[in-house]
């Protein structure tokens, strides 16, 4: 169901479809908290692709605060950030701009010819890890990771055991080396489960275009043909077609269209080039069937306890008895009014989280294979 379905549900469940009691902007409020809420019981699991970072070489001139390879030539835009490490010297440094397939601008000077390198991941110092922290909606422990499989993909899947290190870094559980990343057959695709919140999305529109080209790694698209001029949220999820997998809007706030377009901020980097006029889907809802029903349930009930609490809070200040314009009667209706939505949205909102711990399994800890 859309967003604005669900809101009309609420309505309905409150017997207020006329918003005399309840605009629909509190109801909006209501159940984005509500969506926050459930996530911790019966979270949105998401499989994403990630890739181990693997490549060697030599280093073929000395030039200042750079690596070059004119061998390799195996240099991309989307290098920016990563770690370089020096095998000889055992020094590291940081990319900080990509010049050219053969050369990179580092933090530090570090690298002479002949010297030998070692390309990871941000933020990581092995060729066994991944970074993980543009994934900020996750819930639960461990940066939200349920499963982790490793080569990637394979039937049956290969599950592999993992350390999650902190500030977004992960550690597969494998006894062997990854195969060099540079090589076009690679073998280095991880395939992460994470938890992360639910996410029902505000567009009228959900089906666009792009408006230009775009090449593989970049981070950012324009599409056109939405609606008017709606907030592409930050989080929001998309698909476009021809590439595998989501991409996420990462544009802090959201991004306005103007038009109905828009140019957008994604992760992770775009797997492929994309054409001129390829569709871009935008992801309405993803709560499962059983989970609208709590959804809506849930924020009828919070949405009560609010009201209920707004209404004794108005009666202890701004109609207390003795006031020239307030009886005593008045007075004990607003009270009991205000405890009759409290108590009634208590009582639903217990039996439900109720019912979502039960229905909650453990987590549990098991042991992977670390070999090939």
């Amino acid at each position: 169901k859309s967003y604005a379905d669900l809101v009309d549900d609420v309505e309905t469940e409150l017997s207020d479809a006329e918003n005399e009691l309840w605009t629909a902007a509190e109801l909006g409020t209501q159940l984005e908290e509500v969506l926050r809420e459930i996530s911790d019981y019966a979270p949105w699991v998401q499989s994403l692709t990630y890739k181990l970072e693997s490549r060697t070489g030599i280093a073929t001139a000395t030039t200042a605060d750079a690596l070059v390879d004119a061998t390799e030539t195996q240099f991309a835009s989307t290098d920016v950030d990563k770690v370089i490490y020096n095998t000889d010297a055992l020094t590291w440094a940081i990319v900080t701009a990509f010049v050219s397939t053969s050369q990179l601008t580092l933090s530090k000077d570090i690298m002479s010819k002949d010297e030998g390198y070692k390309v990871f991941n941000r933020n990581c110092w092995t060729n066994k890890q991944l970074y993980i922290d543009d994934i900020e909606d996750w819930v639960g422990d461990d940066h939200g990771i349920h499963r982790v499989e490793y080569p990637f993909p394979r039937h049956p899947g290969t599950r592999r055991g993992y350390t999650y290190e902190g500030d977004g870094v992960l550690t597969v559980d494998i006894a062997f080396e990854p195969p060099d990343t540079s090589a076009s057959d690679a073998d280095v695709e991880v395939q992460l489960w994470i938890a992360r919140r639910h996410q029902v999305s505000q567009l009228t529109d959900l089906a666009g275009a792009l408006t230009g080209t775009a090449s593989a790694g970049d981070t950012s698209i324009a599409v056109d043909g939405l609606t008017g001029t709606e907030v592409v949220a930050e989080d929001q999820e998309l698909t476009i077609a021809g590439l595998r997998g989501r991409y996420r809007v990462t544009d802090d706030g959201g991004a306005a269209l103007v038009a109905g377009a828009a140019t957008l901020a994604v992760t992770p980097g775009l797997e492929n080039a994309v054409a001129n006029n390829d569709v871009v889907t935008f992801l309405g809802s993803s709560l499962p069937r059983h989970l609208e029903r709590i959804v809506v349930d849930l924020t009828a009930a919070r949405a009560c306890i609010s009201k209920g609490t707004r209404l004794l809070r108005y009666a202890d200040t701004a109609a207390a008895p003795g006031d020239a314009d307030v009886s005593v009667t008045e007075y004990q209706g607003l009270v009991d009014r205000g405890r009759e939505f409290i108590n009634w949205g208590e009582r639903k909102a217990n039996d439900i989280i109720a019912g979502l711990r039960l229905s909650t399994p453990p987590r549990t800890n098991r042991q992977y294979s670390t070999a090939k």
